[in-house]
């Protein structure tokens, strides 16, 4: 079993970071675990380095002794998200030849008129999906102006799983997954797909 602290370094610690890393840090030493620290420092424009840093420092001070992570090392490359550029980009490749996610061109005017539109009875606002079918014409044209953000396509699934309490659970998701952006346009890549990588 692994338990994990993955704070996003755009700020000094606070309360709030001791205080998940302490309930994170107590579950998986109860349950004989690895205790991983990760830095979530994918949002390249607010995270820093230093930040991470004085946080990996403040933890040490605090007494937090981890398993794998920034300082100790583990299986992984790096736990610095910012670092699996590549390793991020490879999976995308993949991903696209496999057809499981497409270019989307729409602009953030467009993106906040499909929040703001009114749904009789949805409370979340999902994309509609504009540019998941486009035309390999179109994207070409459209690819001489505008750097896509990519989206993974999401249909309807089942999902079946079995809970330590709740025992053997079967959910049927149609119609309320959305297609994630995984990279945005201007390169970054999603915090969606690196917490899951």
């Amino acid at each position: 079993m692994k338990g994990r602290f993955a704070p996003s370094p755009t700020g000094y610690i606070h309360l709030g970071n001791v205080w998940i890393a302490l309930l994170s840090y107590v579950s998986t030493k109860q349950q004989k675990g690895q205790y991983v620290v990760r830095m979530e420092d994918i949002d390249i424009q607010r995270s820093k380095r230093e930040l991470g840093e004085a946080l990996l420092d403040d933890l040490e001070w605090l007494g937090f002794e981890w398993d794998e992570g920034p300082r100790v090392g583990g299986p992984e490359s790096t736990y610095w998200q910012s670092e699996r550029q590549t390793y991020y980009g490879d999976v995308l490749e993949h991903l696209a030849s496999e057809k499981l996610i497409y270019p989307c061109f729409c602009n953030r005017t467009r993106l906040h008129s499909i929040a703001s539109a009114p749904h009789v009875g949805e409370v979340v606002h999902r994309y509609d999906g504009h540019c998941r079918h486009l035309e390999a014409k179109l994207i070409k044209e459209f690819m001489t102006s505008k750097e896509p953000s990519l989206r993974l396509a999401v249909n309807s699934c089942d999902i079946d799983f079995v809970d330590r309490w709740q025992g053997f659970q079967h959910i049927h998701l149609e119609g309320e997954l959305d297609d994630y952006v995984l990279r945005r346009g201007d390169g970054m890549y999603a915090y969606n797909l690196a917490v899951v990588l």
